[in-house]
């Protein structure tokens, strides 16, 4: 009788004990499920993106560059859509060594450039996979000074100008989220917009109508959070 006793004792302990575990298991898995509708704030880094950029200097009507890092992204998840807010800075330095010519300018330069994104994104989400797509309003201004040698009369050539553009960036891409606050993106953006670019003295002004295709566009990692 004893040990039938202490038996029932034990069952009813390691019982109790599995009700507590299922009850805690199942506040935890209540708290991730609902975790996964609280967090509709996010913050992200810029990791990499291509910028094309006017050069008056080269031949080229657009030369696109390779940038890393960009800046900061902040993203607001709706029901039906995602709003974010894009601020990039960044400086690149280059050796333009012109096309293959007797009077081609041979020099280095440099750009500084700041822009402002505004967009909307829609998400179609598969397990932990989405594809998207977007736009982006866009607002940049850049900075491009050089010294250069050559020309046709061998006098060189100093550039100092500055370029501000207002433009359209339609986008598709695909995004992945191993974790719930964690989401890795990658996108594929077309330019459509008007820059006006003007000396430092502000003598010269020239617009210019862009079109041109950016095949990595932003390379991104968000960080949810409620």
């Amino acid at each position: 009788m004893a040990i039938k006793f202490w038996g029932f004792i034990v069952r009813k302990n390691l019982n109790n004990k599995m009700k507590k575990y299922l009850v805690a298991l199942g506040i935890l898995i209540s708290w991730q499920v609902n975790g996964q509708t609280d967090h509709k704030n996010a913050l992200g880094l810029n990791i990499a993106g291509q910028r094309s950029f006017n050069e008056l200097i080269s031949n080229k009507r657009f030369s696109n560059y390779f940038i890393a890092p960009l800046g900061i992204v902040y993203k607001r998840s709706f029901k039906a859509f995602d709003l974010r807010a894009n601020i990039n800075a960044f400086e690149l330095k280059k050796n333009n060594l012109g096309a293959i010519c007797n009077d081609c300018f041979i020099g280095i330069g440099s750009i500084k450039a700041a822009e402002i994104k505004l967009g909307i994104l829609k998400y179609f989400p598969w397990r932990k996979w989405a594809v998207f797509t977007g736009m982006d309003l866009t607002f940049s201004r850049s900075l491009y000074k050089g010294t250069y040698q050559g020309g046709f009369a061998g006098q060189g050539y100093s550039p100092n100008y500055y370029t501000n553009r207002r433009s359209l960036n339609p986008l598709v891409g695909i995004s992945y989220r191993p974790i719930n606050q964690l989401q890795l993106s990658i996108e594929l953006g077309y330019n459509y917009g008007r820059s006006y670019t003007s000396s430092r003295s502000g003598f010269v002004t020239i617009q210019t109508t862009e079109y041109y295709t950016l095949p990595l566009q932003a390379l991104q990692i968000y960080w949810y959070f409620k």
